[in-house]
């Protein structure tokens, strides 16, 4: 589903002070207010409370996401004619937004998987986690499995073995098929991001300070750029490209802004931590280098929605 692009996160300056979140109103916070209780929450304890049930919603959601892929494997074991595949071409597993996102889901699923089988180990917990385990590269975790079927539920080991040599072929080929897609992604990103800079962007005005502290002009001068943002969850991204042919990326928190200038060839060139009437103050290096990365696979990730 395509992420919706909004107007600028920070117009005359580099710091947007994005508002309370929003969220759906937890009951206690609920009963609160329709009570008149007296006195109301302070802000701390709402994003306290909404940070817990966050935490807990969370958790929720990936439990139940390991529960539907352990049906599916059931249901391959019940129906192998017509369901035999969902070991290793479930949507939880093959299907991703960014190699990021891909690798971290898949080795969440194993890790689960791995949780769930060491709580309680049985043959059907075993046999689960190849799938995961032959996409994580997690060769231990899959031998650990095999060794618990081959002793505990031998008709179940034989299954396994198999479709084991069924599974690893089809694995590989969509890697293989992942891999040829991250290339075109990286290949395409810039021309994507140039044409929704052009359909969504909006011109907007540059904190001095900033800008001056970035090398991007002199005292005084004030620099008009074209930018791209998207989200409104904590932080914001903006994206903008300057003028010698290098890029202006920005993460933006309650606290503050975060610039990153880097050149046509993505390799930082300086970044600044830009708080609200305050002189701007220099990231160090080595920080601003991983964030730029992360910023810039962040860009890719978007680029491949579109």
């Amino acid at each position: 589903m395509n992420k919706p692009l909004l107007p600028p996160l920070f117009a005359a300056g580099l710091v947007f002070a994005i508002g309370s979140m929003r969220a759906d109103p937890l009951d206690d916070l609920i009963l609160s207010r329709k009570n008149g209780t007296s006195p109301a929450p302070t802000p701390a304890q709402i994003d306290e409370a909404f940070k817990v049930a966050q935490v807990a919603a969370d958790q929720s959601y990936h439990n139940g996401l390991v529960d539907l892929y352990l049906s599916e494997i059931k249901l391959s074991l019940a129906d192998p004619d017509r369901n035999g595949g969902w070991p290793y071409r479930s949507f939880l597993l093959d299907r991703f937004i960014s190699e990021e996102d891909g690798a971290a889901l898949r080795n969440n699923r194993t890790d689960a998987l791995k949780e769930r089988f060491a709580a309680k180990p049985d043959p059907i917990r075993a046999y689960v986690r190849g799938g995961p385990a032959l996409f994580a590269g997690d060769e231990a975790s899959l031998n650990q499995a095999q060794a618990y079927l081959k002793e505990h539920d031998p008709v179940l080991f034989k299954w396994e073995q198999d479709k084991e040599a069924r599974w690893r072929s089809a694995i590989k080929a969509t890697l293989a098929q992942d891999d040829r897609r991250r290339t075109a992604i990286r290949e395409l990103w810039e021309p994507t991001l140039a044409e929704l800079l052009i359909r969504f962007g909006h011109d907007t005005p540059l904190d001095t300070s900033a800008t001056t502290a970035l090398g991007l002009t002199k005292a005084g001068e004030t620099l008009n750029v074209r930018q791209l943002t998207v989200d409104t969850t904590q932080p914001g991204h903006a994206y903008m490209r300057t003028g010698d042919g290098g890029f202006l990326l920005l993460t933006v928190s309650k606290v503050s802004a975060r610039a990153f200038r880097a050149n046509a060839k993505r390799e930082l060139v300086s970044a600044v931590d830009k708080k609200a009437n305050e002189a701007p103050v220099a990231i160090p290096v080595s920080d601003a280098k991983k964030e730029l990365e992360a910023e810039f696979t962040y860009w890719i990730s978007v680029a491949d929605q579109y």
